[in-house]
Parts: structure tokens; sequence; C-alpha cells
């Protein structure tokens, strides 16, 4: 990808955002997706965005950590989860919706 070719610039920035997206959610907020039975799909497209990344990056090293990412996606996203739990405790404040926890860290 080249910055000459804003088609490919774009669909890269909607591939990585969708990664991201996909794994901050199933990360975070887990629960609400497996509630609503959405964590497998979540898992799937972000594993897949990751890796559609990594093969448009022309860059050597960068491709290697989307592999990396897309490879272990259920690691990381499972690290998310106990980093979340661990420092937004949200059963202590029962009252409080995620994001109202997240504020007052």
């Amino acid at each position: 990808m080249t910055r000459s070719n804003p088609a490919a610039h774009a669909k890269t920035l909607v591939l990585r955002h969708i990664a991201d997206y996909a794994l901050f959610m199933s990360g975070v907020f887990r629960e609400r997706l497996k509630y609503r039975g959405q964590i497998t799909y979540y898992r799937d497209h972000g594993r897949n965005a990751f890796a559609r990344c990594a093969r448009l990056e022309p860059n050597p090293e960068h491709a290697a950590v989307l592999n990396r990412v897309s490879h272990d996606f259920e690691p990381i996203s499972n690290a998310l989860d106990q980093l979340w739990h661990r420092r937004l405790p949200v059963a202590q404040a029962a009252d409080l919706s995620p994001l109202a926890a997240l504020w007052r860290a």
C-alpha cells in the first residue's frame, strides 16, 4: 500500500478499524457479547481483519506483527478481559455501567 493509491489506503484503514474494534469489544465487553451470542462473530471477524491487514501491509515487520495478532487474537482478547476486570472491577460499583467505571478510574 502506498499513499499514491487512495483506494488501497482507505481499504486498509477500514480493515484496521474493524480489527481493532473487534479486539477491543471481545476483550473489554466480553460478557455483553456472550450474552448477545456475538463473541464468536467478533473473534472471527477480528482475526480475519488482522490477517487481511497483514497481507496488504508493505512493511514486512509490520505485517509480521499483524499476522501475530491475527494468530493470537483469542489470547490477546483474554488478556484484555483480565486486565479490564483487574483494573476496573465493575462488581464494586454494581450501580455503574462499565463505561462509568472506566471514567471513575
